[in-house]
């Protein structure tokens, strides 16, 4: 598995170093691209993926808690850290019982995940979504009161991007790309830290002027840094200076 998955890694080391410039969707990327592919820094440039803010967007209704979360992290990956939020259900449910958690991914079916699930009792508060189309994926942004990105590393970040396109309040990890996605417009947790996500959801559900807060800070980040209109201008300068 590991090898049909890497096995272009070594032509791309080959020819990484003889291209004229390549692009990155963030800073550690670049770094790693440059420390791993033994590239020059002055061939790499960053230009962030964009979102799109017009299908993800805020639903102009105002809605009352229903203490529903929403991640994505598929299951079968587990740099998503996946396991660390549902390892912080149990306490926030005690505070908040009809907490609920819907994960866009994969679900784990036999696994050691789907095991945790069973031992915490959480069968009924989690529900996994895969395979949807966009419309419903914002649907679900649109229904739930909080996100969570529990990431242990992110290239970029597209979930935690598209959730605060949505407006929906969001907690993350700001390991590798995640940190220039969400800047300071989201609760940081330490990746790996199931306390501090216990504590960040139950803090989220408990202030409703923080919510709206973050809200409004991940709409605004979004249409004036990710708009795709801005990513597609940084690609044609990089092109018409590439080509002079």
């Amino acid at each position: 598995s590991s090898y049909r998955w890497h096995n272009f890694l070594p032509m791309q080391k080959r020819v990484a170093p003889k291209l004229r410039n390549i692009i990155c969707v963030s800073q550690p990327s670049k770094e790693d691209v440059i420390s791993e592919f033994k590239v020059k820094e002055e061939n790499v440039t960053v230009i962030p993926n964009g979102i799109d803010i017009e299908t993800f967007k805020p639903l102009s209704d105002s809605k009352t808690l229903g203490y529903k979360i929403v991640t994505t992290a598929s299951a079968d990956i587990p740099l998503k850290g996946l396991r660390h939020l549902i390892l912080a259900l149990p306490r926030v449910l005690r505070k908040y019982p009809f907490t609920n958690l819907t994960v866009i991914g994969k679900s784990p079916k036999k696994s050691k995940l789907n095991k945790l699930i069973d031992d915490l009792n959480l069968e009924d508060k989690i529900t996994f979504k895969s395979g949807i189309a966009e419309d419903e994926i914002v649907k679900i942004y649109h229904n739930s009161d909080i996100a969570v990105i529990p990431s242990l590393y992110e290239g970029f970040g597209f979930g935690a991007g598209e959730a605060m396109a949505c407006g929906v309040p969001l907690i993350s990890t700001d390991s590798g790309g995640l940190k220039q996605v969400i800047g300071e417009s989201a609760l940081k947790i330490k990746p790996g830290s199931v306390e501090e996500i216990e504590e960040n959801i139950i803090k989220l559900f408990n202030e409703e002027e923080t919510r709206n807060e973050l809200s409004r800070r991940g709409r605004e980040r979004m249409e004036e840094l990710f708009d795709w209109k801005i990513t597609a201008k940084a690609y044609i300068d990089l092109f018409e200076a590439l080509i002079k």
